[in-house]
């Protein structure tokens, strides 16, 4: 299987190269601990198309936190390589009913590779009684 690398140079050393396509990895820790930043870092240091799910930051507030990095994540969404989606509902929906959704068009037409979900907790919140972990196993490997 190709490795990926997470764009963080020592923890790529530590995994031998990076994490395996296609794998869904979950960080987990406190507020404030990166987890934010870890995934913008992944996506931007992956250069390649992404989908960055947010449920609680705004596209401009995404982009303020890469400025504090040098990344230049407004020039990613400007040239359809990241896409900011802050409408979590809309998303949830769309992980639910997969096949013609809106995620799906984005996924296909823009030929996503790396996809963040923060903070999925709030996809647990949201819909407790409609969604399983194995649904969100096969959203997050549907990019494979």
């Amino acid at each position: 299987m190709k490795l990926i690398s997470t764009g963080i140079k020592w923890l790529d050393e530590i995994l031998d190269g990076g994490i395996y396509r296609g794998n869904s990895i979950i960080i987990e820790g406190p507020p404030g601990s990166g987890k934010t930043i870890f995934g913008l870092q992944f996506i931007y240091q992956g250069n390649k198309p992404a989908i960055y799910i947010s449920s609680k930051e705004t596209e401009k507030t995404i982009v303020n936190y890469g400025k504090s990095f040098k990344w230049k994540l407004a020039g990613a969404i400007k040239q359809k390589k990241l896409f900011v989606i802050s409408d979590y509902e809309k998303v949830l929906k769309s992980i639910l009913s997969f096949k013609g959704s809106y995620l799906e068009k984005i996924i296909h037409d823009k030929g996503v590779r790396n996809i963040v979900i923060d903070d999925i907790n709030k996809l647990f919140e949201v819909f407790k009684d409609d969604i399983s972990p194995h649904s969100i196993s096969v959203f997050l490997k549907i990019s494979d």
